[in-house]
């Protein structure tokens, strides 16, 4: 796609540098000024009284004074007519350029006239394209360069030309055929391009021969590219791709030791033009081995150590990209204990005809470096300290940690207040002390959001919140324009969230704020209050909640939490078909709770994990405080991404599991607004929201129509995810499972299928949207089925 906006501006100007050799070389004017020069001789160094431009027709002639840096009243020099004739060749708007000279009548000897005398090169009267479909002529006038008034030379013209064939051949079209009106250009000096598309190719199959040690499938894994499938992929046939895929399939080879393997690809097309197969001829070779491993100039640990940081060892097969990986735990070794200035080196000794390779490690340690003064630079809003927390390892006076200048870096690039960081070690090489320079990028913490949203479980939702995650709730405004220009409240790396959601079927009411380092400590503090409303199938349920929560983090990756909270619960509006469980609970209560959490999380995003972890373990006490219930509630759940795949565009093809459990152990103890449920969008797809799991009894007996939850719950999850069109819409395969019971157990296990796509697009936040088809192959003959289940919420900015 970037081929399609144009050439870099460094290609711009390469070609602008070949156009102008082109016509140096063509017109004999490079490195000829002299030859062409008749204001020598007599007239050197005599004072210029006069410059005559003579010849100018169609080139602007300011465009050529400011080319010129002689001067009335300069002395007549060949340097500086020589660096004229040069710069005014650099136009690319002459065939040939004369500098004469003659005495000037009315002045004394000394004094002399100068005139450059120019033989102009003929120029494009227009740019023309006919016969283009698939690309607009802007696209084709980016790659083609030339533009009416430039010189009409071959070389430019052939240039762009193959270039457009290029872009034509990247977007699927394999014939195209571009040619140049050759007449038209001679008599009317229009240049007109004209190009027949013919069909896009799409690539129906790869195949693989000539491997005899690895299998075709193993091989093909390396290839980026890919087939045609209908209405998921277009699959073009591209081949700047597929020499990718060479180099990839070659460097597969040389990383398994086949250092002489080779790789070409041969492409045949179709009767019709329409389908591709491509074949990859592969020559694998012998395969090379480790012979052996020496090091020397090591000091601060044993060969047999370094030896151990190596991927290769002897007898194992040749790797080339080990040695870079080598190389780089060797320095991250020594960069452990502040020798950050390490090399390492490790050169490649064959021996002769013998397919073996013997290693030298070479060391050159330096010496040991320490942290010096931590200069933070670019955090104008967010203060000092936000900033100073997210690092690691960079203590004054400690030694430097390589591994801990990389995590520090990562945990600035996904910060919550930061969009980018650079981290600079000043000084010199072989310093004892080094300052570091830390450069970050602010980014917009605040949001504004007033939207609309719709879910298959609650129905239509309107939305007004308020979010800033960079907060300061000490930061109180001294003027209205430091409030209104967004510049008060801000800094602190507090939360601050309001959310106000109206819906026909569904509100909630919210308020939320949070100090991730209590008092700069490890301590966090959660402060909410929520008012919630639903309309269920046979009763109202209305909440009104306080919350507050403690917690500390133990590390990046562990954290402990304890949260109470105080919730008055109005159940109303029953029908009367509605369970006896729900006439139990008719009216207000109140619950009391003090729920106990540990969480572990290794995720690499909080919201598009694409690898890592996430564990949490909640045990809540209801009835601590008093209330009207008195019972405990265990919870467990745990994710894991993996990154199955990844395109030469960076998209990633994820596999998703998860699994969550909870149990109530007293038995009948907990009221139907506290039991769990199964069954909706972000639960068991397939099934609706709470549409699966045990059903009440009716006041005057008989099995009713409505669940009423269980005391235990099992769901897990598995999703496999793939990028269609970059982020914005990915396909999505996945089979939801599952039970609610009043015991622990696996009976009525449920069980479903489905595919959806994923949708995100960057104006409506960054959460992406499902819609999902799912198909129960287990259930329960009382279960309620949706096939169709969606999650969207499209807010306004």
């Amino acid at each position: 796609m970037a081929l399609r906006r144009g050439v870099s501006w460094a290609r711009n100007v390469w070609w602008t540098l070949s156009v102008a050799a082109a016509v140096c070389v063509a017109n004999g004017v490079c490195g000829a000024a002299s030859a062409q020069d008749r204001a020598g001789g007599a007239f050197e160094d005599q004072i210029v009284s006069k410059i005559e431009l003579e010849g100018l027709s169609e080139v602007n002639r300011q465009l050529v004074e400011n080319q010129i840096r002689m001067r009335v009243g300069d002395p007549n020099r060949a340097a500086v007519r020589e660096g004229d004739v040069r710069r005014l060749n650099f136009l690319v708007r002459f065939r040939n350029i004369v500098i004469a000279a003659r005495p000037d009548p009315e002045r004394k000897q000394t004094h002399v006239i100068l005139t450059y005398q120019f033989v102009e090169a003929p120029t494009l009267a227009d740019v023309q394209f006919v016969g283009n479909r698939a690309l607009t002529d802007q696209e084709l006038a980016g790659v083609l360069i030339l533009r009416p008034g430039d010189p009409v030379e071959e070389f430019a013209m052939d240039r762009g030309i193959q270039q457009i064939k290029r872009l034509y051949q990247s977007e699927g079209y394999f014939a195209a055929s571009v040619r140049i009106d050759e007449e038209l250009l001679r008599d009317e000096r229009v240049l007109l391009v004209r190009i027949v598309e013919g069909p896009r190719v799409r690539v129906k199959a790869f195949q693989v021969e000539g491997n005899t040690v690895f299998p075709d499938a193993l091989l093909l894994s390396q290839v980026r590219s890919r087939t045609y499938i209908w209405l998921l992929r277009k699959g073009d046939l591209n081949l700047d791709q597929l020499e990718q895929d060479v180099a990839r399939i070659r460097d597969f080879l040389r990383e398994r030791g086949y250092l002489d393997g080779q790789v070409g690809r041969e492409i045949q097309i179709s009767p019709d033009g329409l389908d591709a197969v491509v074949r990859f001829v592969v020559e694998e070779g012998r395969q090379y081995r480790v012979g052996n491993v020496t090091v020397r100039g090591n000091q601060q640990f044993t060969d047999e150590q370094v030896r151990l940081q190596l991927e290769l060892s002897p007898g194992a097969a040749f790797n080339v990209r080990a040695i870079e990986r080598s190389q780089r735990q060797v320095r991250l070794m020594y960069g452990d204990i502040g020798y950050i200035d390490t090399t390492v080196r490790i050169d490649r000794l064959f021996d002769g005809d013998n397919p073996v390779v013997d290693l030298l490690v070479t060391v050159e340690e330096g010496t040991v470096t320490r942290v010096g003064k931590v200069i933070p630079r670019g955090n104008e809003l967010t203060q000092t300290r936000i900033l100073l927390r997210e690092l690691r390892g960079l203590e004054p006076g400690r030694p430097f940690n390589l591994r801990e200048l990389d995590r520090t870096r990562r945990r600035i690039a996904n910060s919550t207040y930061f969009q980018e960081g650079v981290i600079t070690i000043l000084g010199q090489p072989g310093d004892e002390v080094r300052d570091v320079l830390v450069e970050v990028k602010e980014t917009n913490t605040g949001r504004i959001g007033l939207g609309v949203g719709v879910s298959s479980d609650v129905g239509l939702i309107g939305e007004i919140s308020v979010t800033q995650r960079n907060f300061d709730i000490l930061d109180s405004p001294e003027t209205l324009e430091e409030f209104f220009s967004n510049r008060a409240f801000r800094g602190g790396g507090q939360l601050f969230e309001l959310v106000l959601q109206p819906g026909d079927e569904f509100n909630r009411y919210s308020v939320r704020w949070r100090d991730p380092f209590f008092l700069e400590s490890d301590y966090f503090l959660d402060l909410g209050f929520s008012f919630f409303n639903q309309e269920r199938e046979d009763f109202d349920e209305g909440r009104i909640t306080g919350r507050v929560g403690v917690g500390r983090r133990f590390g990046d990756i562990w954290s402990a939490s304890l949260a109470g909270r105080i919730e008055q619960i109005d159940i109303s509006n029953i029908d009367n078909s509605a369970p006896v469980d729900v006439f139990d609970v008719q009216g207000e209560s109140v619950i009391s709770a003090l729920a106990f959490g540990v969480s572990r999380s290794t995720l690499d995003s909080p919201l598009n994990p694409t690898r890592g972890s996430r564990v949490e373990a909640l045990v809540s006490q209801i009835g601590v405080f008093g209330g009207d219930y008195d019972f405990t509630k265990l919870s467990l759940s745990g994710s894991k991404y993996w990154t199955i795949d990844e395109d030469y565009l960076g998209r990633k093809t994820v596999f998703f599991i998860g699994v969550e459990t909870g149990y109530i152990p007293q038995d009948g103890e907990a009221p139907i607004f506290e039991r769990f449920f199964a069954g909706g969008h972000r639960s068991l797809r397939g099934f609706a929201n709470r549409g699966a799991g045990p059903r009440g009894v009716q006041p005057g007996g008989g099995l009713s129509d409505q669940f009423v939850g269980g005391q235990f719950s099992l769901v897990g999850r598995g999703e496999y995810v793939i990028p269609v069109q970059g982020d914005v819409i990915r396909w999505a395969f996945f089979s939801d499972m599952g039970t609610v019971l009043d015991d622990p157990g696996v009976e009525d296990w449920r069980l479903s299928v489905g595919t959806g796509i994923r949708l995100k697009v960057p104006f409506f936040g960054q959460a992406p949207f499902a819609i999902d088809l799912a198909f129960p192959l287990l259930k329960e003959p009382d279960d309620d089925d949706q096939l169709f289940s969606f999650d969207l919420a499209i807010p306004f900015r």
